[in-house]
């Protein structure tokens, strides 16, 4: 065998190339659509293999004054880190092999708000609502509350609608009731709205039978409300309170220590604690005045007799002492009407001079501007 000497080994030459990878086309056809919080969607970039998405509060030429905010390798992109009632700008980059492209232009939406939420109608059991956004969500989130609050922990959500008019109907009359509303639709749920409120028509009370005796007078009504709150107060005619905080349940109240012959009427107001309403009046009653008792004649003196009597009444304007010939219908007065004792003491009466031999019938009467009783002759 024979050997060789093949000599050193060389290497082949080598030889670089530099290149540099086209920029990518700036993304056309961004849009920037208004919900509760913003959708954008633009065309696909040729050879793209993600997009760079950019905010700012104000548009701006250069993309330094933008913040960066994703990256994604979709056409579409929602920006769930927007607040409710805000403008955003958006532009957008297209990105291959680690080489991005020129921002798109600038599109700019504002994220739905509830411009404004009131009252509109209100019945005794329902209370209207209307609405207005800034652009119209797929639903609306109706809040309630018994009291006011400031976020969604305070309240019930009690009906979802697309309608702008939303009735919540069912209340309890005369209640007062907070509200707040929120805008939904497919990105999520915005910020409350503003809160408003609004107390349910009370119905006023039916004022019922009203009876009077010995120094006492009953008045009776009828609840026409179905709330279970509040109270009910019974007034007079100068609306001074009778008597009040009765529970609404009572149907009737009896006034004692009244004074004789006298006339008394009443209103029923009935409070729930947010609204107030008053009955019409009473008929109006007029106490019992009791008459004298124990009229008798004390003396006979001539031509002149002297009668007394015990005065139960706590209430006598005066008295009138009455005669009347034996066989006459009618007692006529004699002499001057006599001045009030106090209640249980004695009247005396003295009459003027009388006919020799001619008997006569006596009474007395008891009086007040409104009532009169008499003794028994």
């Amino acid at each position: 065998m024979a050997d060789f000497d093949l000599g050193p080994t060389e290497s082949p030459p080598q030889t670089s190339v530099d290149f540099i990878l086209d920029e990518p086309d700036p993304p056309s056809g961004l849009v920037a659509k208004p919900r509760v919080h913003i959708e954008i969607s633009w065309d696909t970039e040729e050879n793209a293999e993600e997009y760079n998405i950019y905010r700012a509060l104000s548009s701006s030429t250069s993309l330094d004054d933008y913040e960066h905010i994703d990256t994604t390798s979709s056409t579409s992109y929602t920006d769930t880190g927007t607040s409710t009632g805000t403008t955003y700008h958006y532009r957008v980059t297209a990105v291959t092999s680690g080489v991005e492209s020129d921002p798109s232009s600038n599109e700019s939406a504002q994220t739905i708000e509830i411009e404004s939420l009131s009252v509109s109608s209100v019945s005794d059991d329902t209370i209207q609502l209307s609405i207005s956004a800034s652009d119209p969500p797929d639903e609306f989130n109706i809040y309630r509350a018994r009291s006011s609050g400031s976020s969604v922990s305070d309240y019930d959500i009690v009906g979802t609608t697309s309608s702008t008019q939303f009735s919540d109907g069912g209340r309890t009359n005369g209640r007062e009731y907070f509200y707040r509303v929120s805008a939904v639709d497919h990105t999520g749920e915005s910020d409350l709205s503003t809160e408003v409120d609004a107390t349910t028509d009370l119905p006023a009370p039916t004022i019922g039978t009203i009876t009077a005796g010995g120094r006492e007078a009953t008045v009776g009504w009828t609840i026409n409300d179905d709330n279970d709150e509040g109270d009910i107060e019974v007034i007079d005619p100068d609306r001074s309170s009778v008597v009040d905080g009765l529970d609404p349940s009572t149907e009737e109240y009896t006034q004692t220590d009244l004074l004789d012959g006298e006339p008394y009427s009443y209103y029923v107001r009935r409070d729930t604690g947010d609204a107030v309403e008053e009955s019409g009046v009473s008929d109006t009653v007029i106490t019992d005045l009791p008459a004298l008792e124990d009229f008798s004649v004390a003396t006979v003196d001539g031509r002149f007799v002297t009668l007394e009597a015990t005065d139960p009444s706590n209430n006598s304007s005066g008295y009138r002492l009455l005669l009347r010939k034996d066989g006459e219908d009618g007692f006529d007065q004699d002499g001057s009407d006599y001045d009030p004792v106090d209640e249980g003491e004695t009247v005396t009466f003295e009459t003027t001079e009388l006919l020799d031999g001619q008997q006569y019938d006596a009474t007395a009467e008891t009086y007040t501007d409104h009532a009169t009783a008499r003794a028994d002759e």
